[in-house]
C-alpha cells in the first residue's frame, strides 16, 4: 500500500534534505511522500513515524536553498514545484512547525520566475491550488516580493538555469536571460501575479470568474506597481494594467462583474496598504516608488476615496514649515561639495614661480638661434597650484618618510567642523526626501483623481503650500514642476468647462515653468530683490527679463485661450488659483519687460 511505499523512499527524502548532492532525488521521494500523505492516513503516519516531518523539511533543508534550488535543470525544478504545491496544500500545518513555511514560499515564489515555462506552469498550479484551499495568499505575495527586494543588491537574485548545474551553456538555455545573466525577469514577475487572482487551471473550476482577492488587493496593486514588475506583453502602461485588461476579458467572458467595482469598494482598505510598512513608510526605496505608482491607480478607481486617505499621508511625510526653518547657514551647507567647508574660500588657483636651481640653460645647436631666444629658458616658471598644495610643507627624513606629524589646532578644528556638517547635510538630505516624496505622491494623486472633477476641488489648498516649494534652493527641480503639472491637469479637469483645454498638449509643463518662476508671487506682491556683499539691491539682467517674459507669453496664452472658449463664464477656482501667480508675476516684471506681457495678464484677469 501507500504506507509501504513512504517507508521505501522516505531515507531518500530526509537524505536529499541533507545533502546537496541528492537533492533530485531526495525531492521526488519528498513528493511521493507528500502526495500519498495526503490521501492515505497510514502514510501520514508511517511519514511522521520515519521523521520526514522533522527530518526533511527543516528551514536549511536543500529544497529551500536558493544556490541548491538554482541548480536544478528544468525538470528537476518542476518535480520541486510539485512537491511544493503538496506540501503547502495539505501539510501547512507540518511546515509551521518545522518552522519552514515561509522558506518553503519564497523557494515556489522563485520558481513562479524560472526561465522554463513548465516550471511557471507547475509554480502557479502549486500556488493556485494552495490558495484554492485555504492557504493565505499574503504570504505567497511576499515571498515573490522578497525576490524583487534581493534583486536590488547585487546578487541577491539567484541566477536560475534550465540546465542541471546552472551552467546554461547549451542553444536552449542560452535564450533566457534569466538563465543566462541573473537579472531580474521582470516580465515573468508581472505574468506571477494572475496566480493570486483564480485564473482557472488544470484542476480549477472553469465557470469562477477570477478577481483580486479583497485580502490582498492592496499588496497585489503595490507588487503590480514595483519598479521590477513589469507587464508581460511588454505594454508601458505597466503589471496592473495587463491584470487588468487579463481580467476584464475573463468577466466579460463568464459574464461577470467589472473587476474594478469590487476594487473601488476596497479603496480604503487598499488605501491604508499603500500608507503602511510595506508602501510609503518602507525603508526600502523601490517599495516607496510603488507606492507612489499605486497611488494614482487607487485615485484612478476611487478618486474622492484615495485623495481622502492619501492626501493627509503626503502632508504628514513633511511638514512645509521643516522646509521653512531651514536656515542659510544650512543651505550653504548643504549646497556645498563633500569634501570641503562652507567656510572655504573658493578655490582659485594661483601660480607660484620657480627658479631654475641649476642657472640660466646654455643655446645648444642651430635650432636655438633659429626657432627662439635662450631666454626662454632663463625665465621663471609659472605653474598653477591649489591653495592646499601652497600650503602644504616638505617631506622630511630619508625618502620623504620619518614619524606622522601630529595634527594643528586648526587642522583638529577643521575636523571637528566636517563631522558637524555632515551631520547637518544628512539631516536636510533627509528633510529633501521625505519633502520630495511627498511632491511626487501628490503628482500621483493629482493626476489620478481627476474624474469628475474629485481632485480639481484640492488644488488651491494644496498650491498654497507647494508653489512656495518650487524655487527652493534645496529641492530638486523635477518633482516640483511635475506637482504643478499635474495641479494644472487637475484642475482642467471639471466637467463642462472650457478650461479642460489647459491639460492637453504640453500645456502643463509650460504652466509648471511659469509657476516656478512665480512661485514667490503667490500672494499678488513681490517678493524683497536679492541684495548683493554691500547689502544694496541686484537688478536682474535684461537677458533673463527677456527668458522669463517668453516663459510666462507661452502660458499666459494658454490660459488665454481658456478664458475666451470659456464664454462669459469665470475659469474654476481650481485654475484661476494657479493662473493669479503668473499673472502676479507678469503684472510685476521691469519696465524693460515687453509690455505685450502685461496686457496678456491684464486680459486674463479681466477679459
Amino acid at each position: 500500500g501507500a504506507g509501504s511505499l513512504v517507508k521505501a523512499v522516505a531515507a531518500a527524502a530526509k537524505a536529499g534534505a541533507a545533502k546537496p548532492s541528492q537533492r533530485v532525488e531526495g525531492a521526488m521521494s519528498l513528493f511521493i511522500v507528500a502526495s500519498a500523505s495526503a490521501v492515505d492516513d497510514d502514510a501520514e503516519r508511517d511519514a511522521t513515524k520515519e521523521g520526514v516531518w522533522t527530518d526533511a523539511i527543516t528551514p536549511n533543508a536543500s529544497y529551500f536553498d536558493p544556490k541548491a534550488v538554482a541548480k536544478l535543470g528544468a525538470d528537476d525544478s518542476e518535480v520541486l514545484a510539485l512537491c511544493l504545491a503538496a506540501l503547502l496544500r495539505h501539510h501547512g500545518a507540518h511546515l509551521t512547525r518545522a518552522e519552514s513555511k515561509v522558506q518553503a514560499q519564497r523557494t515556489l515564489g522563485l520558481l513562479l520566475l524560472h526561465p522554463a515555462s513548465a516550471v511557471r506552469a507547475a509554480a502557479r498550479l502549486a500556488a493556485t491550488s494552495s490558495i484554492e484551499n485555504g492557504e493565505d495568499p499574503a504570504g505567497l505575495l511576499d515571498a515573490l516580493r522578497h525576490w524583487m527586494a534581493a534583486a536590488e543588491t547585487p546578487g541577491g537574485f539567484p541566477a536560475l538555469s534550465v540546465t542541471e548545474g546552472g551552467g546554461g551553456g547549451d542553444a536552449w538555455s542560452v535564450n533566457f536571460a534569466a538563465a543566462r545573466c541573473g537579472e531580474f525577469p521582470s516580465r515573468l514577475a508581472g505574468a506571477a501575479l494572475a496566480a493570486f487572482c483564480g485564473f482557472p487551471g488544470p484542476t480549477s473550476d472553469e465557470s469562477r470568474c477570477p478577481a483580486v482577492p479583497s485580502s490582498i488587493a492592496g499588496l497585489l496593486l503595490l507588487t503590480a506597481h514595483h519598479p521590477l514588475c513589469a507587464a508581460p506583453d511588454g505594454r508601458r502602461a505597466g503589471a496592473w494594467e495587463a491584470l487588468m485588461a487579463r481580467l476584464d476579458a475573463a468577466a466579460e467572458k463568464a459574464m461577470g462583474p467589472d473587476p474594478r467595482d469590487a476594487l473601488a469598494n476596497a479603496a480604503k482598505e487598499i488605501c491604508a496598504v499603500v500608507a503602511g510598512e510595506k508602501g510609503l513608510r518602507s525603508e526600502l526605496k523601490s517599495d516607496r516608488e510603488a507606492a507612489v505608482r499605486a497611488a494614482f491607480a487607487v485615485a484612478r478607481l476611487n478618486p474622492a476615496v484615495a485623495l481622502d486617505a492619501l492626501l493627509p499621508v503626503a502632508k504628514d511625510l513633511c511638514d512645509v514649515a521643516e522646509h521653512d526653518a531651514i536656515g542659510p547657514n544650512e543651505i550653504k551647507i548643504f549646497n556645498t561639495r563633500i569634501g570641503r567647508l562652507s567656510t572655504d574660500p573658493v578655490d582659485v588657483f594661483k601660480a607660484e614661480v620657480r627658479v631654475n636651481a641649476n642657472g640660466p640653460r646654455k643655446a645648444r645647436g642651430k635650432s636655438r638661434v633659429d626657432y627662439g631666444s635662450d631666454s626662454d629658458d632663463d625665465a621663471p616658471v609659472a605653474v598653477s597650484l591649489r591653495p592646499s598644495q601652497m600650503a602644504g610643507g616638505k617631506k622630511k627624513g630619508p625618502g620623504g618618510g620619518g614619524a606622522p606629524k601630529e595634527m594643528t589646532k586648526e587642522e583638529i578644528a577643521r575636523q571637528a567642523q566636517m563631522k558637524e556638517e555632515a551631520a547637518v547635510r544628512e539631516g536636510v538630505r533627509a528633510l529633501v526626501d521625505r519633502l520630495t516624496l511627498r511632491l511626487r505622491l501628490t503628482a500621483s494623486l493629482m493626476r489620478g483623481g481627476t474624474r469628475r472633477g474629485a481632485a480639481a476641488a484640492r488644488v488651491p489648498e494644496i498650491a498654497a503650500e507647494v508653489l512656495p516649494l518650487l524655487d527652493s534652493p534645496i529641492l530638486p527641480l523635477g518633482p516640483g514642476q511635475d506637482c504643478a503639472a499635474a495641479m494644472l491637469v487637475a484642475a482642467a479637469g471639471v466637467p463642462g468647462n472650457a478650461a479642460m483645454g489647459l491639460g492637453f498638449g504640453g500645456v502643463p509643463e509650460t504652466f509648471a515653468a511659469a509657476l516656478r518662476l512665480s512661485a514667490a508671487f503667490a500672494d499678488g506682491s513681490a517678493p524683497a530683490p536679492p541684495l548683493d556683499s554691500r547689502g544694496e539691491p541686484v537688478a536682474p539682467s535684461s537677458t533673463r527679463v527677456v527668458a522669463e517674459a517668453a516663459t510666462l507669453r507661452r502660458a499666459l496664452e494658454a490660459a488665454a485661450e481658456a478664458v475666451e472658449m470659456n464664454d462669459e463664464e469665470p475659469l474654476p477656482a481650481a485654475a484661476l488659483a494657479l493662473v493669479f501667480p503668473v499673472c502676479a508675476k507678469a503684472l510685476l516684471l521691469p519696465d524693460s519687460a515687453p509690455a505685450a506681457v502685461r496686457k496678456l495678464a491684464l486680459d486674463v484677469l479681466a477679459p
